[in-house]
């Protein structure tokens, strides 16, 4: 906590420091409520189409309309969560940032949110400060495409060895040689494909990546992994029940095989290794007129201090072998299918993983 002056003079130093940095930021009371802005907020509402400076209204409840109707739906709701947990006491220090899209007609643009913690005349407040993050999102795009080079430069060499060494295969006699030409073509084929993935990869983190749609039995994915995870399941004892339900009129799912497989490969395993010995992993599809609703619940609640950061890149806890990229991989492809995934956690005993993609 850290203590505040409530009478906040903004001296023309601070509000030209504030107005090149990009930092605009809003009070909040112990209801939410806003009730104090700096003049870089006033501004930014008024070139963006704002409803004045929102003095008055309640944070949580703009938090929870984007929740509802923006397409980043994770990003709404995890500040919404780490509010929350600082107004009802739950959190005690600044929580991590949040880094959200919010793009203009004639611009893309990123800002990057955190909450501070304020004691104001024995009550609890909230300093919220945004602060525009384009530039580092333009450097780290540019770093990217920088790479995407480099891997596609890599491709091509690759490829013309392997089809050089395809010619020698078919020319050589000895089977010693051709067998050791064949280990080469295979390690060949490898590289190849770990570079075509990481450049999907990157498309799918830049929101560019072309799908190829096809009709989906989920059904039968998820038995897929079942089987693959047989000796798992039986190891520990955990079963996994599935209730499907599709509406009469409603189309069946359609998305990328591969990567839809992904997200059900990645999430469906780590609710396996989150379960204890002897526990359920319940599976629900549903299938309306709207589109596809897949929810994953198991026992085994995710650690308090992960939970706000579930689809953060990195982000792992208790594996030592854990990259903390299959969340966040899921996350960008329920995304690229148009569709949203949240976490939450029923009670403390539980984490359930809800996903929608629409028709």
């Amino acid at each position: 906590m850290v203590d505040f002056v409530p009478k906040m003079v903004v001296s023309p130093l601070q509000e030209i420091v504030e107005s090149l940095t990009g930092v605009h930021w809003a009070l909040l009371d112990p209801n939410g409520i806003i009730v104090a802005v700096n003049p870089a907020w006033r501004a930014f509402s008024a070139l963006n189409g704002g409803v004045g400076d929102y003095l008055g209204a309640n944070y949580l409840e703009i938090c929870a309309r984007a929740c509802q109707e923006n397409d980043q739906l994770w990003e709404a709701e995890r500040l919404l969560h780490q509010l929350r947990d600082h107004l009802e006491a739950r959190a005690q220090d600044p929580s991590p940032s949040v880094c959200y899209s919010c793009h203009a007609p004639t611009e893309h643009r990123w800002f990057e949110v955190n909450i501070r913690p304020c004691a104001w005349e024995g009550n609890r407040h909230l300093l919220i400060v945004h602060r525009n993050v384009t530039t580092e999102k333009h450097l780290e795009f540019s770093r990217e495409r920088a790479l995407g080079m480099i891997m596609h430069d890599l491709r091509g060499q690759i490829g013309n060895l392997y089809n050089t060494i395809d010619l020698l295969q078919m020319m050589e006699q000895d089977p010693e040689r051709r067998m050791l030409l064949s280990l080469s073509q295979k390690s060949g084929r490898r590289a190849l494909e770990i570079i075509a993935s990481h450049s999907r990869f990157i498309a799918l983190e830049q929101g560019a990546l072309h799908l190829e749609c096809e009709t989906l039995d989920l059904a039968a994915m998820i038995d897929g992994w079942r089987q693959r995870s047989d000796r798992q399941l039986g190891s520990r004892k955990i079963q996994l029940a599935v209730h499907a339900d599709r509406a009469p009129a409603a189309p069946a799912p359609r998305g990328e095989r591969t990567l839809i497989q992904s997200v059900l490969d990645n999430l469906l395993t780590n609710a396996l290794e989150a379960a204890p010995f002897g526990g359920l992993i319940q599976v629900t599809l549903r299938i309306d007129s709207r589109g596809l609703h897949l929810s994953i619940h198991n026992p085994g609640a995710v650690p308090p201090e992960i939970r706000s950061r579930f689809f953060e890149k990195y982000v792992t806890h208790g594996k030592s072998h854990g990259t903390g990229l299959g969340t966040y991989t899921a996350r960008l492809i329920v995304e690229a299918h148009r569709g949203t995934i949240r976490m939450r956690t029923p009670n403390e005993n539980s984490t359930e993983i809800l996903i929608f993609i629409p028709h």
